[in-house]
């Protein structure tokens, strides 16, 4: 385990060494924006590992930059250690069994080793409950899903999330695929759910 008390040092960390899993802790001392800063050139410079965002406040706002930027998860500060250790244990799983794998539909493809989405020369990483997701729109194309499915099935340990969740993500997966100019669209449903479709 390497520990870096500044931002900026897991710059050097990241590309270097074959880690696991990231964790980035804010504190008042390390401005969000620093730590949100480091967190993007991670990801710039393609650095996939797994990583966990420990907001330094309850906002949902903090968690939604923290993800837009490229975290996988996300804990507001006031998390329990069962918790987080749950969380840690969970994205450790995923980076260490995960094998190669490409699900393609229409002109999209979904890398699951890399969590990257591609379409007509273009790709864009996912983040850990973004990936989810599209995972499982893809290994099921024009299968409906409830709301409430798609909650039992990926926030069922977050007692903070509510149904609103899901618009939230489905909006952010519609955003990316249509950067990506994917042939396949997340249709929604009234009053039934959400489907993976052509466009």
């Amino acid at each position: 385990m390497d520990v870096a008390t500044v931002p900026g040092d897991a710059l050097c960390y990241g590309p270097s060494s074959p880690f696991h899993l990231i964790i980035f802790g804010v504190s008042s001392t390390v401005p969000d924006k620093h730590s949100l800063s480091t967190l993007a050139e991670l990801r710039q410079n393609r650095i996939a590992t797994p990583l966990l965002y420990l907001c330094s406040t309850d906002a949902i706002e903090e968690r939604i930059q923290a993800l837009n930027t490229g975290a996988d998860d996300c804990l507001p500060k006031s998390f329990a250690p069962s918790e987080f250790l749950a969380r840690v244990r969970a994205l450790g799983r995923r980076s260490s069994s995960y094998i190669p794998e490409l699900l393609t539909l229409e002109n999209t493809t979904l890398d699951c080793s890399q969590y990257l989405l591609s379409a007509s020369e273009s790709q864009i990483r996912l983040n850990n409950k973004e990936f989810q997701l599209m995972e499982l729109f893809f290994r099921y194309p024009n299968k409906i899903f409830s709301p409430e499915h798609l909650m039992e099935t990926f926030w069922v340990m977050d007692s903070n999330a509510d149904i609103n969740v899901i618009w939230t993500y489905i909006s952010f997966l519609r955003k990316k695929l249509k950067e990506i100019n994917s042939q396949v669209q997340i249709r929604t449903i009234r009053g039934a759910g959400y489907s993976l479709e052509k466009a």
